[in-house]
């Protein structure tokens, strides 16, 4: 049953591995140019060198979803619609056999490429990574790093499997597959994974250089004043987008300060520096980018759980109720 499995997938696999060996010869090339341009403090031309092999990471952040639509949902659906899974069965090979040494072989495979793929791209990104600081606070980013394609690979994978058994056709599973995993990692990005962990709480005295986004109530001198400050805190995921209430020390809202402050002959230098002098503040709400390995472990983990479950369901289906 394995050599007949791995005579299935060894295309697939000669492909992916190829693959692989594309980007590793690219990245240990490349590698040590952006790391010495690192040191040298050249960060425009590290960038632009970064920019011109930058599909090597967008292809990480696709690798799930691919391993999903070609390697998960026709696993199970091609035998389905063309009925040789009741000629193996009829081999002396139990139908858990049969799904597990697929299971094991494909799956194993694509934990493998996307994990490899994303050590390499983690390692040859690490430069530009420590200039920009924007592992934790950027989503693409966030998502072609550290050990969170492999938990997508793997879920991507298991929820090929899964509608490839519940459809029974190989096109319509693959299309369903791509939209479930695109619509679950937007989901997760956008809802969920803001809250994996507390945020920080905390206020952000308003300076000249601090101020990004200020708004006045011209029509309302009663209103509140808006600012939008940055983060005093390198690297962090600032959640409390757009412009927040202007408060006082005490964290209460200032009303009214309109009316003192110079509308249409000020420059917006000396209306920063008014601002600035008056000891005002704004509420801002991040994650640290310390916790960038927290997130990591935490969301693989729930990716990983969810497959588990969707393999589960893969045994309990081919055993209960396919016929």
């Amino acid at each position: 049953m394995i050599r007949f499995a791995w005579q299935q997938f060894r295309l697939q696999a000669a492909i992916a591995l190829a693959a692989l060996a594309a980007v590793a010869a690219i990245v240990f090339v490349t590698g040590p140019q952006l790391v010495h341009l690192y040191k040298l403090h050249q960060m425009s031309a590290l960038l632009n060198r970064y920019g011109s092999y930058q599909d090597i990471a967008t292809l990480l952040f696709v690798a799930p979803a691919l391993v999903g639509v070609f390697w998960g949902a026709p696993l199970i659906a091609r035998e389905l619609e063309g009925g040789t899974h009741r000629l193996v069965w009829t081999q002396s090979v139990t139908r858990r056999r049969w799904l597990a040494v697929k299971l094991a072989l494909v799956g194993g495979a694509s934990a493998a490429v996307c994990g490899l793929l994303s050590w390499a791209v983690t390692w040859w990104a690490a430069p530009v990574d420590r200039f920009n600081l924007d592992r934790l606070s950027s989503t693409a980013v966030f998502s072609e790093r550290g050990i969170v394609p492999l938990g997508y690979a793997a879920f991507a994978f298991a929820l090929g499997v899964v509608l490839g058994l519940l459809l029974r056709r190989t096109v319509p599973a693959m299309a369903a597959t791509l939209a479930v995993f695109v619509a679950t990692r937007f989901a997760f990005a956008r809802w969920i994974r803001p809250h994996l962990l507390a945020p920080v709480h905390t206020l952000v005295r308003l300076t000249g250089a601090d101020i990004t986004g200020l708004s006045i109530p011209v029509s309302n001198s009663r209103g509140p004043l808006l600012a939008q400050v940055s983060s005093p805190h390198p690297g962090a995921w600032v959640l409390s987008s757009g412009e927040q209430p202007v408060v006082n020390s005490a964290g209460k809202v200032i009303y009214g300060l309109s009316r003192t402050l110079p509308h249409d002959q000020a420059t917006p230098g000396a209306l920063r520096a008014t601002l600035a002098g008056l000891h005002l503040y704004v509420r801002l709400v991040y994650q640290p980018a310390s916790r960038f390995w927290t997130f990591q472990v935490m969301e693989t983990a729930i990716f990983l759980g969810v497959a588990l479950v969707l393999v589960g369901l893969c045994f309990w289906w081919v055993q209960r109720r396919l016929a």
